[in-house]
């Protein structure tokens, strides 16, 4: 390659992969589902070895939490090894650094034969791994392990020591240096923090960084420090696509991201207004109509949902019966093999007359008064609940104010519907 051509590099960032991860609860809703999810994440590591393999990358980096346990069972460890020996067979290498899940220990106790194209970086002190790619771009990786599932950050620094200076003093001159931690950054101080200022002051060209679960991204312009989030969600607090990054660096140029979504199970949230609906079948309609709205969108073979009724619905007596909510979502669930409702949630009220009940109802008058004066007064409204929660002896509210005035409306909506349902 010629000194003026820009050089580069194409590699896949996949942080915490969580082999043999649990998915608790969904047992006792459906066993066939339960299934699906305990091979969620095998699938979501065999679709990031065939990404691998198509797009021809460079190396790929696990940035820990590869394994969920401390003691990952045989079956795990295959599935890992077998995946990383079809990498090593198109002369793809890999790069560990081990997690809190996974620590150093872990892998010194139950890997014993490692691919031979599997780097696993060391604890205690930053090390450094230099490769030279096919097209003759040469790249140097610096990390630093967990060596147990506790990193001692009040006294160590997990990025300490990984900077461009010392790879290359350790490997040689490289086109690219790049960081790999697992790390809470700024946005987790439980977890080996790192100061993002210290990390982009290092002159490493990229930080690639595991355990915060969502995308996470300190440039969308050009990217430095960069969580690729979780492959393969786990519960219904970890909606949406998941999935692993295609990292491209050229010299000169900004970094390039692409998001390659390896989920075959995801979970959402989906709300459901009830505004316009006067019956549970109309209810039910729409829910499958948002069922197959949000599908379509999420890149996924199936996914889990939680389902919030929301609105104001003659329909509200009907789900407040006993048995009316679950046999909805039994129902809804036996139409489609492609999704699985696993709570549906009833937040629906009566129609009401406002004008009318404080025309025809002295005290709900006087009660619809009174609310409607607290809602006009966020701040009074917040006053006072701090002043509740001061005559409690609790000082810290752990609230919003908007999350106050949410709770303001629920509470009047139910009291309402309390108050007129025999009406």
């Amino acid at each position: 390659m010629a000194a003026h051509e820009a050089k580069q590099i194409r590699f896949l960032h996949a942080g915490d992969l969580h082999l043999g991860a649990p998915f608790r609860g969904l047992r006792a809703l459906s066993d066939e589902w339960a299934d699906r999810l305990c091979d969620a994440i095998p699938e979501a590591f065999e679709r990031l070895i065939k990404t691998a393999l198509d797009e021809e990358v460079d190396f790929v980096l696990f940035p820990g939490d590869v394994f969920d346990q401390a003691n990952p069972s045989y079956r795990n460890m295959l599935t890992f090894t077998r995946g990383l020996e079809r990498l090593g067979q198109a002369g793809i290498p890999v790069f560990v650094c081990a997690g809190n899940h996974d620590p150093f220990v872990v892998w010194e106790r139950h890997m014993v034969s490692l691919p031979e194209n599997l780097h696993l970086f060391a604890p205690r002190d930053p090390s450094f791994e230099a490769i030279t790619t096919k097209s003759g771009v040469r790249v140097v990786i610096g990390s630093r392990s967990y060596e147990t599932n506790i990193f001692d950050s009040e006294n160590d620094n997990i990025a300490r020591g990984i900077t461009r200076e010392a790879a290359e003093a350790a490997c040689g001159p490289a086109d690219f240096a790049i960081g790999m931690i697992h790390s809470g950054l700024n946005l987790d101080p439980t977890k080996a923090p790192s100061d993002p200022d210290e990390l982009k002051n290092s002159g490493m060209d990229y930080w690639a960084l595991g355990h915060i679960h969502i995308q996470w991204i300190d440039d969308k312009e050009n990217p430095h420090i960069v969580f690729s989030g979780i492959m393969q969600g786990r519960d219904i607090k970890e909606t949406g696509p998941r999935g692993s990054l295609l990292v491209t660096m050229t010299t000169g140029q900004a970094t390039k991201l692409e998001s390659i979504p390896l989920a075959s199970v995801v979970w959402e949230q989906i709300e459901v207004d009830t505004s316009e609906l006067e019956s549970v079948s109309a209810i039910g309609q729409a829910i499958q109509k948002s069922l197959f709205a949000a599908n379509a969108k999420a890149h996924c073979d199936k996914m889990v949902a939680r389902i919030r009724l929301v609105g104001s619905t003659p329909a509200h007596t009907a789900l407040q019966e006993a048995g009316t909510l679950q046999d909805l979502r039994e129902s809804i669930n036996e139409q489609n093999d492609n999704y699985f409702i696993d709570t549906l949630i009833d937040e629906t009220r009566l129609p009401l007359d406002r004008e009318r009940l404080q025309e025809d109802a002295l005290f709900i008058a006087r009660l619809l008064q009174e609310s409607e004066r607290v809602a006009a007064d966020p701040d009074e409204l917040w006053s006072h609940v701090q002043q509740q929660f001061d005559a409690l002896g609790v000082n810290k509210i752990v609230f919003s104010k908007r999350d106050l005035a949410k709770a303001h409306s629920g509470a009047e909506a139910w009291l309402l519907d309390a108050l007129t349902r025999e009406s």
